[in-house]
């Protein structure tokens, strides 16, 4: 996927670029080469905890520009090939419409040569048992890897008015340490690789007008985030049982704003922010159960599945007024009030003896 977008973009840009060149010759550019030589001595992902430094390595930077005075397309591509690889693509027509498109890469390397006991490592099952015999233990590295990639576009052909979309797509992966307690306080603590398999996507849009003394908009914004692993499953060291580790849960968040300005006399403004949000989150939780009677007759205390809602009303008015003496003294006052909230969650039982999330 990564790969399609990135072509598709170089190709983009390069073929409008050369279109423009050979016509106008209104273009400026560069294209540098840099080659590195490293030797590291302790730890290498701490070296290279957000960046890829490669000994013998060659890293490339293009920087190619057009500008015919009415439309306008600049490509940037930097670390081709690499876990840091930036490139950003964006253009337009003067005073109407602009687009831009972009693709990046940021690594975080925690640790190289990390061992456990546990096969299955990167997965939401980990299996094993305990052992002293470290050399036998299983190799992986402690990092994360992040894509972040989408698009923008913004129409000003019906001035004053004008409309603003975009949007943009994270996937991380990778696998982080997470410690769990295997008793009561006081008792042993184990360390366990926490996969990581996480989806951002953030659609935004706005609608405004601007056309002095007024401006004003409305935004909408939609993010949702998808974790592909509810539960971790994992071997208890001591017992040998199947146990469990509830991870981060799915959740969406939805904002609708508006944002006023208006220019008053004697160099004063009046500005208005408000909006509305609403965030969901859905989780699945680890049943729970108890025992009653002479034949142990297990009973769920808690439901397995919660919702959580929360809704806000922020409201900001800020006013200010600019002098035009010497010192250019700014008097300025502001106002945050949560007008509302209100949040709603699946009941719980928590009745003496059963265990309460």
């Amino acid at each position: 996927m990564k790969l399609k977008i990135i072509a598709i973009a170089m190709m983009i840009g390069l073929m409008v670029l050369s279109a423009a060149f050979a016509q106008d010759r209104n273009f400026d550019g560069s294209i540098s080469v840099t080659g590195i030589l490293s030797e590291v001595n302790g730890s290498k992902a701490k070296f290279n905890e957000y960046r890829d430094t490669k000994s013998g390595g060659v890293y490339g930077d293009i920087r190619l520009g057009y500008d015919s005075g009415s439309y306008y397309t600049n490509l940037r591509a930097s670390e081709m090939g690499y876990d840091t690889q930036n490139y950003k693509l964006d253009g337009g027509m003067w005073g109407k419409f602009k687009y831009n498109l972009f693709y990046n890469e940021i690594p975080h390397n925690i640790t190289n040569d990390a061992r456990s006991f546990y096969s299955g490592i990167g997965s939401a099952n980990l299996t094993g048992a305990a052992n002293t015999s470290v050399s036998t233990w299983n190799k992986f590295d402690y990092f994360t890897e992040r894509q972040q990639y989408g698009g923008g576009l913004r129409f000003d052909l019906t001035r004053p008015f004008y409309i603003d979309v975009s949007f943009a797509r994270e996937e991380r992966d990778g696998v982080k340490p997470a410690g769990v307690n295997l008793g009561s306080p006081g008792g042993a603590i184990l360390e366990l690789p926490e996969p990581i398999d996480y989806i951002t996507n953030t659609f935004k849009t706005e609608i405004g007008y601007i056309k002095r003394p007024v401006f004003a908009s409305l935004n909408f914004t939609i993010s949702n985030f998808d974790n592909d692993h509810d539960i971790l499953s994992f071997t208890h060291p001591t017992t040998g049982t199947t146990d469990r580790l509830s991870l981060p849960p799915d959740n969406e968040s939805y904002k609708i704003g508006f944002k006023g300005g208006l220019n008053l006399p004697m160099n004063s403004k009046l500005n208005v922010n408000l909006s509305a949000s609403k965030n969901r989150s859905d989780a699945t939780l680890i049943r729970f159960f108890v025992f009653e009677g002479e034949d142990a007759e297990a009973k769920q205390v808690c439901k397995s599945f919660v919702t959580g809602e929360l809704f806000m009303i922020p409201l900001k008015v800020e006013g200010g007024y600019h002098g035009q003496q010497a010192l250019n003294s700014i008097s300025t006052s502001s106002i945050t009030a949560p007008i509302a909230s209100h949040s709603k969650r699946s009941s719980v039982p928590s009745h003496p003896g059963d265990i309460a999330m």
